[in-house]
Formats: structure tokens, C-alpha cells, sequence
């Protein structure tokens, strides 16, 4: 199946978060709340992106898919706070 994004939106697969810190530490659900999560964009429709950035987006943003068994994310443009670059 393709998903093809029309307008300002994005199709991202989300970066699963750390679960563990980097000495060992096992961090609840209730500790790694955060307002924003990372994903990298899959194809786009139009907008300022690329496929392949990184970028951070408001949580809960957009419409969860499930294509070929992979959670992918659809979501505006106007949901993404940054993106990572270099």
C-alpha cells in the first residue's frame, strides 16, 4: 500500500524513546512524559521538509496509521517545532 500525503502534511515513522538511562537506569512511563517527540520523515506533501529529516513534533500530533505492521504518524507541518540539521 502507498500512502501518498496531500497539502502541509507528512507521513514520519516515530523514534521509539529511551526506556533506560545511559547508566543503567530503568525510567517509568510516568518519568519520560514529555510535550514533543522525534520522528523522521517518510514523504511529505508540500512543504519546507525532505525525506529523511529528523524532527521534533508536538506529541499526539496528527493520525496514527498502521501500514504493513509499521506505526507511522500523518501529521500537519504546523505540528513540527524543529528539525535537526548537520
Amino acid at each position: 500500500m502507498t500512502i501518498v500525503p496531500l497539502n502541509d502534511r507528512l507521513l514520519v515513522r516515530p523514534r521509539p524513546r529511551d526506556e533506560v538511562t545511559t547508566g543503567g537506569v530503568i525510567l517509568p512511563e510516568t518519568v519520560r512524559h514529555e510535550d514533543t517527540d522525534e520522528a523522521i520523515v517518510l514523504d511529505r506533501g508540500e512543504t519546507r521538509l525532505e525525506n529523511g529529516d529528523r524532527i521534533v513534533h508536538t506529541k499526539h500530533a496528527g493520525s496514527e496509521l498502521k501500514v504493513d505492521g509499521e506505526t507511522l504518524l500523518l501529521i500537519p507541518e504546523r505540528n513540527v517545532l524543529a528539525v535537526y540539521r548537520g
